[in-house]
């Protein structure tokens, strides 16, 4: 009686622990752009983008870059993060080899975020990049 007991209680209690869990519905895609000018040895809160309640996002892609007609970004180094989170890091080089790291995906509870450019070079720069992202209904 005992075993049957403990085996009903055990039971009860996993299929009450998975409910506690929603699922995720694709709801859509987000694209977030924005630019900004950034002075040397400077970081600085560009936008800031907000995931509704009952919605999470999925990061699967997030870029940087300097704005110029050549797009040559070789010497310069720059980080894109959210709040604390490294999204992209470009570490110039001399040469042609760039160092490049990004931390995707990163999942983005409800709530709101600021989206931050690290300038870590001795040059301003006109900094362009985008943010894209799936976001997901919570269902029970």
């Amino acid at each position: 009686m005992k075993k049957i007991l403990v085996a009903f209680i055990c039971i009860l209690g996993l299929s009450t622990f998975s409910s506690a869990q929603g699922n995720l519905q694709f709801n859509q895609v987000i694209i977030e752009n924005f630019s900004a000018n950034i002075g040397t040895w400077t970081t600085s809160t560009v936008a800031t983008i907000t995931v509704p309640a009952g919605k999470v996002w999925k990061i699967e892609h997030a870029d940087l870059w300097i704005q110029s007609s050549l797009r040559q970004t070789q010497h310069s180094e720059y980080s894109l993060f959210i709040d604390n989170i490294l999204l992209r890091r470009h570490k110039g080089s001399t040469g042609n080899a760039h160092q490049y790291a990004s931390r995707l995906p990163v999942w983005l509870p409800a709530g709101t975020y600021s989206v931050i450019i690290s300038n870590e070079d001795s040059s301003v720069y006109d900094f362009v990049g985008d943010i894209n992202a799936i976001e997901f209904n919570i269902t029970p």
